[in-house]
């Protein structure tokens, strides 16, 4: 009995004493294994984001050297262990350093195949000059540049205003005459400017009867230049190119130079072509005052009846008896 009591006290205890050392060789393994995986994970880390890490663990080259290397385990200021014996499987890293990273230009000729030409590329070409425009009222129209003079406007008020500035000197009215007439003659052949060379042409017509006193040259310009372009008149009657008011100026010349019989002729054709009353009553006694200077008492008599109530009634019965007495003293 004593003797199984001895075995039994020298038993347990080597037992225990084994089986500590068997811990402290399990743990010293199984840290060692978590420390080599640790490593491995960190240097794919680092492979994957092309930033190494620098340890700045000491390698020792004995394992007496560890020992003593750093501070004892447990003080102040010492490294954290992750196995049983300081200085195995102390991987202390450092902080990471992690620096932008600067994009790398990919030239054009690294992509491109040698085969495929080059693209051209295309000439810088020259900035135009914006026109310069007007401001307030007149916004949004060019300047004309002090060196492009425009050409001067010509219409009937131009040259009536030349007409103007001559006064007096016939020669220079005769010449200015002669002028408008050669320059209208380009306005006259367009049809879209017809209507301007016709208002140049009358206006020089009327020059040369008033300020020339010469009903010819008034006729002549008439016969050349203005009846065969009437019908470039305006039809509105408030216009200065108005169809009547042209027509009326022709029968003024025609009545100047005495060709009454082409005056009664325009005019008959003015009142068949009248649609207004008091207008038409207007024609009538015009028609009536050609033929009183032609002699014809009795047409003109007849075209004075025609004219209604809503005109000057009593004025035309009076022209009447006027004409009635010229008719009695010719007989």
């Amino acid at each position: 009995m004593k003797l199984t009591l001895k075995i039994n006290l020298l038993f347990f205890p080597s037992v225990a004493l084994c089986a500590l050392m068997l811990c402290g060789k399990f743990a010293q393994s199984t840290s060692a294994a978590s420390t080599s995986v640790a490593a491995k994970e960190r240097v794919q880390t680092s492979c994957a984001t092309n930033q190494p890490i620098r340890d700045n663990r000491q390698r020792p080259s004995t394992a007496g050297s560890v020992a003593s290397a750093g501070p004892q385990q447990g003080r102040i200021g010492g490294p954290k262990t992750v196995g049983v014996w300081q200085g195995v499987g102390t991987k202390v890293p450092s902080p990471k350093r992690r620096t932008p990273k600067t994009p790398t230009k990919v030239t054009s000729t690294s992509t491109r195949s040698s085969s495929q030409p080059a693209p051209v590329q295309p000439q810088p070409t020259q900035p135009v000059a914006p026109t310069p425009t007007k401001r307030g009222p007149d916004a949004g129209k060019p300047v004309i540049p002090p060196s492009v003079k425009p050409e001067p406007r010509f219409d009937q008020w131009t040259c009536s205003k030349e007409y103007e500035e001559a006064g007096d000197n016939i020669e220079k009215v005769r010449a200015l005459i002669e002028q408008h007439i050669q320059k209208a003659q380009p306005l006259l052949r367009c049809e879209l400017t017809e209507s301007t060379g016709l208002g140049v042409v009358l206006g020089a017509a009327m020059c040369a009867l008033e300020k020339l006193k010469d009903a010819k040259l008034a006729l002549r310009i008439c016969d050349d230049h203005v009846l065969p372009h009437v019908k470039a008149a305006r039809r509105e009657s408030c216009r200065y190119l108005a169809k009547p008011l042209v027509l009326g100026k022709v029968v003024r010349i025609l009545v100047a130079a005495t060709e009454y019989d082409r005056a009664i002729k325009i005019l008959q054709q003015m009142l068949d072509e009248e649609s207004d009353v008091r207008e038409a009553d207007a024609t009538r006694v015009r028609l009536a005052q050609v033929c009183d200077l032609a002699g014809k008492y009795e047409q003109a008599i007849g075209y004075l009846k025609e004219i209604g109530d809503n005109s000057d009634l009593a004025g035309a019965k009076l022209y009447i008896s006027n004409l009635e007495k010229k008719m009695e003293e010719g007989q």
